[in-house]
């Protein structure tokens, strides 16, 4: 369900990762997006979500580094921010001073997601006039039952409370135009749903989108097959994957990874403090992951050929 599927919001909702292009290189021109894990912190433990068996400590992005980051990104072109990666990003205590400074220093589009626990009417309404452009909610199931099960926490009546203050303040603040949206990963326990989850949000949301529950940056298969509710044997086409060349992904160290599901920080490709953005950006390995998409010649054991096949056996 998207009500304008020709805005730019949805379009830029609803690109995919995996988007094809004859153009991509090994060096990449700069990207259109940046995306920054404000902490790998998060207070569900949704059972399809690689979070909950990251072994890495939970850790928050460093103001300072943040800024120093971002200024060397507008200044290469970048123009959209997403504040968020592999944890709960309303956890970090400066997430609106994240948002204010990054409309201050030029960045055109700031989007955001969450679970929406945290999102108060305050929260809310500080969010909204600090400049933030898009929110997603992820909500992934239709029922209090369901969601508890999936979530590992009892927050659906409050989560829709906090979507529907949302939409009523960004209509108070003349802010429709703000982005709202709703995001569900669809499982064996949740697939049934769908309608009522839909009668929900729809009122109150610009889109929403259901995505099949898959092989997370290649974690956990054992447990994504037991929630799978495609039952066939599936399998996806190894091709290049888009997140090498259309979004960089720093980690809450400063580090630039390759994807935006790295939750162990074992896929980055240098420190930005020490070598800067554009150094990392097309440094020898960058280039390197970029040419074994490329060639298609993934190692079989490799994150990216699980993530890009959905290999789950």
């Amino acid at each position: 369900m998207v009500k304008n599927k020709g805005s730019y919001e949805a379009k830029l909702y609803y690109s995919c990762r995996d988007e094809e292009s004859s153009s991509w290189k090994e060096i990449a021109p700069v990207p259109p997006k940046i995306m920054f894990e404000l902490t790998n912190e998060c207070n569900h433990r949704c059972i399809f979500c690689a979070n909950r068996a990251m072994k890495r400590s939970p850790g928050f992005l460093d103001f300072d580094i943040y800024k120093t980051i971002a200024e060397e990104a507008v200044r290469a072109g970048v123009k959209e921010i997403a504040l968020y990666t592999t944890g709960e990003s309303l956890l970090h205590p400066n997430i609106v001073a994240f948002v204010e400074y990054a409309k201050r220093i030029g960045f055109s589009y700031i989007y955001l997601s969450s679970n929406g626990v945290l999102l108060t009417p305050e929260m809310s309404e500080a969010l909204l006039r600090a400049g933030l452009n898009s929110l997603r909610l992820s909500i992934n199931a239709g029922s209090r039952e369901s969601y508890l099960k999936v979530h590992g926490a009892d927050d659906f009546e409050l989560v829709l409370r906090n979507l529907k203050a949302y939409d009523r303040i960004r209509k108070q603040l003349g802010a429709e135009k703000q982005f709202l949206s709703v995001s569900c990963v669809l499982t064996n326990l949740t697939i049934s749903e769908k309608e009522q989850l839909e009668s929900l949000v729809g009122p109150n949301v610009d889109a929403l989108k259901w995505t099949y529950v898959r092989v997370q940056g290649g974690k956990m298969p054992g447990i994504i097959k037991k929630l799978s509710p495609k039952k066939s044997d599936e399998r996806y086409r190894l091709k290049p994957c888009g997140l090498l060349w259309n979004g960089m992904h720093v980690d809450n160290k400063g580090q630039l990874s390759i994807c935006c599901v790295d939750f162990e920080s074992e896929m980055t490709v240098g420190n930005i403090l020490e070598r800067g953005l554009l150094e990392c950006w097309n440094g020898s390995e960058m280039r390197e992951y970029r040419r074994m998409h490329l060639a298609h010649s993934l190692p079989r054991d490799s994150l990216c050929y699980k993530c890009l096949t959905g290999e789950i056996v």
